[in-house]
């Protein structure tokens, strides 16, 4: 599954992404889609920051969100994460999902780096 071109697939740095919506609409959620192998080392990440501005020299961070690690055993399985922004309208955002810096000491691969996969972002 994560070997799918529809997979971006981030170890070595954080994911980042940037928007612009020239319109500035209001959103009031921005979900990403990432997926959780532990096999894989495809990890929830250790956060997620989403900022938003006039312009990307001056962006204010709007949200924060710690999703729940996993845990041994758990399946692969998709994660949907909703991130509440409150009518936000910005011209520009950045999502930022920091991975896991370390494997945890149940996995096999304890201490490696843990990968993130993500497959989409939407903005409501």
């Amino acid at each position: 599954e994560f070997r799918s071109p529809y997979w971006l697939g981030f170890r070595e740095h954080p994911f980042e992404a940037v928007f612009h919506f020239a319109d500035r609409p209001s959103v009031n959620q921005v979900t990403l889609s990432l997926a959780q192998n532990i096999g894989a080392w495809a990890m929830p990440p250790q956060s997620i920051e989403i900022w938003g501005g006039e312009d990307l020299d001056h962006l204010s961070r709007l949200a924060s969100y710690r999703p729940e690690p996993a845990v041994e055993k758990e399946k692969v399985k998709d994660l949907i994460i909703e991130i509440a922004l409150s009518g936000a309208k910005h011209p520009y955002y950045k999502i930022k999902a920091n991975q896991l810096p370390a494997l945890p000491s149940w996995h096999s691969r304890k201490g490696e780096r843990a990968w993130i996969f993500v497959d989409e972002i939407l903005f409501y």
